[in-house]
């Protein structure tokens, strides 16, 4: 029976399901990349069983392959659909994973969900951009980011959150939101060296548009939000706890 050997950014979202999802564990993976990350998991023990959505031909085809190659056929069922249109009324997964997608479409594929009434308890999200879009929807329908760490997997950046439904409202303020409530963060060295990039990036960014000849009418608005952020990222280093 061929085994599966994931990556950095998969071995983190299977650790995250293991430690954080109460057992029976059932899980949705949209977008399931060869559906390494749910035979991964059924190989390990880890979940019972597990949904792979795709919704292009061959990505579905391969994972089919892969299910078969690595006979977990029986406890892993591979749909081709969009998003959470792979649900069936009868499915009963109690976790979603959506991994390794711009925050844009990730968000998309969850407002399509909330739509729906579709979506889990519990959310396993990894977003290689504008992650901020993420937390304003967890916030405003009634999730809890209880988990949020940054990782770099083969010159990527992605921000990894776990997110459990609490049916209110989350408060956060403008800083919340860009960078993440402080106490849900997880700081390691991943995190700090994404900070200090982010802190290197900034300062460039605000020299050259000072610098510049023309200046538009929101130059000093978006200067004043750039310095904001890179004050905040500052915050965030001095804070760390293994300096």
């Amino acid at each position: 029976m061929k085994k599966i050997n994931l990556s950095k950014r998969l071995k983190s979202v299977a650790h995250w399901i293991e430690t954080q999802v109460p057992s029976p564990i059932h899980l949705l993976d949209i977008g399931s990349d060869h559906a390494y990350l749910p035979i991964a998991l059924i190989q390990a023990g880890i979940i019972q069983s597990a949904i792979a959505g795709e919704v292009v031909e061959g990505p579905y085809q391969s994972a089919l392959s892969q299910s078969i190659e690595c006979q977990v056929t029986d406890r892993l069922h591979v749909r081709l659909g969009d998003g959470y249109q792979v649900l069936k009324e009868d499915d009963h997964v109690n976790v979603t994973s959506i991994c390794g997608m711009g925050g844009q479409l990730i968000r998309k594929i969850l407002e399509e969900g909330l739509l729906e009434h579709k979506l889990t308890p519990r959310l396993v999200l990894q977003a290689n951009n504008h992650e901020e879009l993420l937390r304003s929807f967890l916030w405003e329908h009634g999730y809890r980011i209880e988990l949020e760490q940054w990782l770099q997997d083969k010159g990527k950046t992605y921000n990894l959150m776990f997110a459990s439904q609490v049916g209110k409202v989350i408060n956060y303020s403008t800083r919340d939101l860009k960078m993440g409530k402080k106490d849900r963060i997880i700081f390691d060295a991943s995190y700090l060296e994404y900070c200090q990039h982010q802190i290197s990036s900034l300062n460039r960014i605000i020299e050259e548009m000072s610098q510049a000849q023309s200046k538009d009418a929101n130059f000093d608005q978006t200067i004043d939000s750039m310095q904001n952020k890179l004050n905040w990222f500052k915050e965030e280093v001095e804070r760390c706890p293994f300096c």
